[in-house]
């Protein structure tokens, strides 16, 4: 005969599973609500652009107008989840990889499928991004983390050989790792918005949102700095690094975010300055 324990559950486990649980669904549904709102922005111009008659620059203007809109509500969305756990951002990250891969594979031609693409790359882009941006220990090292992606991005672009200069060449890979918006007076959808930018600007804003930093100033800021990208790279008529212009209205409007304790900042200058020195040696051999 066996006889059962009286032990008594613990109430403190118990809950602290409960919890654990119900902000791992929470972080998951924020994350796939970016998604959703992505897919939405997009969708929903799509039936209707091809009936927008403007001239070739006017309709430039708004496809870059409408992809910048688009992404940054998407992510603005995406990356006001709880810190989301390991098994959270590798559920969500398979989701979106194994859709972009599919894409890459089949290749199919419905502009339709771009509307896929954009939503599976702002799912990436909240889960990575903000599991990172969530874990950032102060708000002051968004300026060494802002300054060394940007100048990474800077030989990513530049440099012959760095993979952005290269993805920028190749209409297959802009397929799923640029956010595409329809260009009206057609049924195309163009590539826009490289899935790099979306991850950094989903850690900003994680960070933001964890430091209770101004959230909707922050949004604005990183949304006029693409604005300013991509008039840029219409100028320069080429590909043009978009993080530098992205991280530097932030850094300069919100002090928090380029305020270092000082314990970091040895650290933290010598990062930046091997970064700027590989950035300007980069862009040395380039142009000079």
């Amino acid at each position: 005969m066996t006889r059962g324990l009286d032990v008594e559950p613990d109430a403190g486990l118990v809950t602290w599973q409960t919890t654990g649980i119900a902000n791992a669904l929470s972080s998951a549904k924020t994350i796939s609500c970016g998604a959703l709102v992505a897919a939405a922005a997009v969708g929903l111009f799509l039936p209707i652009s091809p009936a927008i008659h403007v001239s070739a620059n006017t309709a430039a203007l708004i496809t870059f107008l409408g992809a910048a809109l688009a992404s940054a509500g998407a992510v603005a969305v995406g990356s006001r989840a709880i810190r989301p756990t390991a098994t959270v951002v590798l559920g969500l990250d398979v989701i979106a990889l194994g859709a972009l891969v599919a894409v890459a594979l089949l290749r199919p031609h419905a502009s339709a499928v771009g509307v896929g693409v954009d939503a599976a790359l702002v799912l990436f882009a909240c889960a990575t991004g903000g599991a990172l941006g969530s874990r950032v220990q102060h708000p002051g090292h968004l300026l060494p983390a802002g300054v060394v992606a940007a100048c990474a991005d800077v030989i990513s672009v530049v440099s012959p050989s760095g993979p952005t200069h290269a993805l920028a060449e190749s209409e297959r890979a802009l397929a799923v790792t640029a956010f595409h918006f329809p260009v009206p007076g057609t049924t195309v959808i163009a590539p826009v918005i490289g899935v790099g930018d979306l991850v950094f600007l989903a850690l900003v804003l994680a960070a933001a949102s964890a430091h209770a930093l101004p959230y909707g100033r922050i949004v604005a800021l990183a949304f006029v700095g693409l604005l300013f990208a991509g008039f840029a790279s219409a100028l320069a008529k080429s590909a043009m690094p978009a993080l530098p212009f992205l991280i530097a209205p932030v850094l300069l409007f919100v002090p928090a975010a380029r305020t270092l304790a000082r314990k970091d900042k040895n650290v933290a200058t010598l990062a930046i300055g091997v970064s700027v020195a590989l950035a300007a040696v980069t862009m040395a051999r380039r142009f000079l």
